[in-house]
């Protein structure tokens, strides 16, 4: 079912198959800031060291390392569970928003859980069609190679203060009933506008449980999300 409003706001209801639920231990060290390393984005830790992140155009701050790569969700949920989205849902958001749905892909590969995060971006260019890459890496190498050369390049203009990052605040908390709620909005308008994103600003994506009766069907899960 989609529900459409006027031509600046979004909503769309989406039934899903089950929505995955993993059980995950607390990874560290933890990322207290983004900086660079080989002039690509990179955590710094609580120890000073520094680890790789998303991509090397997206750092989370909040996040904690799992060996070279960075999670966007350390903080375990009070049950110990972390979500993780369809990526049907994340290529239905990548065709309004993509950076939007790109951030979603990273911080969804370890599984998302409640806590507040601020995600740097790198201003590279993003195109909805992109969103394959980044849920399937893996088949990418191509794809990569030519994303990386272009974040170093736009990085290095970060460092010497001609470009500024674009930054997400990203919240993603737990509500009754075995419920989810994730909401990421931009800081900065100019810097989107610049990189070409969308005029869009707020990103809300809620997970609630289907009212069924049926045992084989208690996994699954009613997503709404809008964007505006």
């Amino acid at each position: 079912m989609k529900r459409y409003a006027h031509s600046t706001f979004l909503l769309i209801a989406v039934l899903c198959s089950p929505t995955t639920i993993i059980a995950t231990s607390e990874p560290t060290p933890q990322c207290v800031g983004c900086g660079l390393e080989d002039d690509c984005k990179a955590c710094v830790g609580g120890d000073s060291s520094y680890c790789r992140t998303f991509n090397c155009g997206a750092c989370g701050e909040g996040g904690a390392c799992h060996g070279l790569i960075l999670s966007a969700s350390s903080v375990s949920s009070r049950d110990g569970r972390r979500l993780k989205l369809p990526s049907d849902l994340i290529r239905e958001i990548s065709a309004k928003h993509p950076r939007f749905a790109i951030t979603l892909a990273e911080m969804n590969v370890y599984g998302i859980s409640p806590g507040e995060h601020r995600i740097h971006w790198t201003p590279v260019t993003l195109a909805s069609s992109d969103i394959d890459a980044f849920l399937n890496k893996g088949d990418h190498s191509r794809f990569f190679k030519r994303y990386d050369a272009e974040a170093r390049r736009l990085n290095r203009l970060v460092k010497n203060g001609e470009l500024s990052d674009i930054v997400y605040a990203v919240s993603v908390s737990r509500t009754a009933e075995d419920g989810w709620l994730i909401r990421m909005q931009v800081r900065g308008q100019m810097i989107t506008s610049l990189a070409g994103d969308p005029a869009y600003s707020v990103l809300e994506i809620q997970v609630e449980p289907q009212a069924t009766t049926s045992a084989p069907e208690r996994s699954r899960k009613s997503i709404t999300w809008q964007i505006q």
